[in-house]
């Protein structure tokens, strides 16, 4: 009888550590599961991260590329106003100097026209 409440006794303890044994191996797959979900999970996040940076830099380089297009843009209206500028000093500068040559020929003739009135 002594007997054989010892051999129940070691079957309950096999038993037990057979069951605490499985539920360890059960312990250990679901942290397993976990860490794999959380990888995959992390792994997702970079990705989502990397296009957003991408997409980012993209959005950056037209913004830099746009506001370069409106310097050249401003920087061509400069140039193209002080030609025009010149152009127009150069232009009024002529006129002047035909207006002075007219005027001195017009005095010219009023004086020749006044000699001739008093010769005869």
């Amino acid at each position: 009888s002594m007997l054989s409440e010892k051999r129940k006794s070691a079957v309950q303890d096999a038993t037990l550590r057979e069951m605490e044994a499985t539920h360890a191996r059960q312990r250990e797959a679901a942290a397993a599961e976990l860490d794999a979900d959380r990888r995959k999970a992390d792994a997702r996040e970079a990705a989502m991260r990397a296009a957003f940076d991408d997409e980012l830099a993209q959005v950056r380089a037209e913004v830099e590329a746009a506001r370069r297009a409106v310097e050249r843009r401003n920087e061509d209206f400069a140039a193209a106003r002080t030609a025009l500028e010149a152009r127009a000093a150069t232009q009024l500068s002529e006129a002047a100097d035909r207006a002075s040559s007219l005027e001195a020929r017009l005095a010219q003739v009023q004086a020749s026209a006044k000699e001739e009135a008093e010769a005869a």
